[in-house]
């Protein structure tokens, strides 16, 4: 999953399921490019 996809999504969920200042933190954080995305697997 990318990053934009992601945000996209969290966004949209917005109000709904999460708290629309921490989505607009967290987009702002994205926007600033203090935040990277990487790939991690987890074994369940």
């Amino acid at each position: 999953m990318d990053l934009d996809f992601a945000l996209t999504r969290i966004k949209s969920l917005a109000g709904a399921k999460f708290d629309i200042v921490i989505v607009n933190a967290l987009e702002s954080t994205v926007n600033a490019g203090k935040l990277r995305l990487s790939a991690v697997e987890v074994h369940v």
